[in-house]
């Protein structure tokens, strides 16, 4: 099944798919933008022009974690993006694109699934997290 590409020829391979969520206030809030821009308009400029393509679910999808000690509790809303990319160098361009942006949108990290794996994205080391 990992080659259904052979058996059809209306099918194209498009890599590993990779969603990730950003809290639904930041993308649209002037304050963790840049160049005049929203984030949400970061995201899907660089998306366009690096990958030809993604998805975005304007969606309030609500996230809770621990505090590292467990005694507290966050609650967010959440949007969700996707988007496909093939290659080591497209998945690195990928990762420090969103832990940029993890710098940007002022967050400790940014959850990341990529097939069955999850991950947090945490800024880069010279960010400054507030």
């Amino acid at each position: 099944m990992s080659n259904l590409s052979s058996i059809s020829d209306s099918l194209v391979p498009l890599g590993r798919v990779a969603v990730f969520y950003v809290p639904a206030d930041k993308v649209v809030d002037p304050a963790y933008g840049r160049d005049e821009l929203l984030a949400r308009d970061i995201f899907e400029r660089f998306f366009l022009a690096n990958f030809g393509g993604l998805t975005h679910e304007v969606s309030n999808i609500r996230g809770q974690w621990t505090s590292p000690d467990g005694q507290k509790v966050f609650t967010d809303l959440h949007e969700r993006y996707e988007v496909s990319f093939a290659g080591r160098d497209k998945m690195r361009v990928f990762l420090a694109f969103l832990s940029e942006m993890c710098g940007l949108l002022q967050e400790d990290s940014i959850y990341l699934t990529m097939g069955t794996r999850s991950w947090l994205v945490k800024p880069p080391a010279d960010s400054s997290v507030g």
